[in-house]
């Protein structure tokens, strides 16, 4: 079995440090998490992107999508501002910094898992 590309191998570290967290970030974390199982799914609003960004949010008080809430509500949108922004790779790069080995990630830490079909 071959090894999948990495497809975050070309999206360069923008930021040299994240946000620190709040001191409270766990139960604002579970806020978030708890409020979203109970809303149904809608792009722009409540989308895999934007519920990350809501826990970022949650876990530093800083917003790191905030220049895109409202300028999407579909898929096609979606895929736009993707495309725009070098895909979901290079846009959570750009936003949360660089990619870092899976046995590093710490509790609250944005993942992203690819799959193949």
């Amino acid at each position: 079995m071959s090894a999948m590309p990495n497809p975050a191998q070309n999206h360069p570290r923008l930021a040299e440090a994240g946000p620190q967290r709040r001191h409270d970030w766990m139960l604002q974390l579970a806020a978030v998490v708890s409020a979203r199982l109970a809303a149904p799914f809608a792009w722009g609003s409540n989308d895999c992107c934007l519920f990350a960004a809501d826990c970022v949010h949650a876990i530093t008080g800083q917003d790191p999508a905030a220049d895109l809430r409202g300028t999407y509500t579909t898929e096609l949108g979606a895929g736009r501002v993707l495309q725009a922004h070098g895909g979901i790779t290079g846009l959570a790069c750009d936003r949360l910094g660089p990619v870092i080995r899976a046995d590093l990630a710490q509790p609250g830490d944005v993942g992203l898992v690819w799959m193949v079909r």
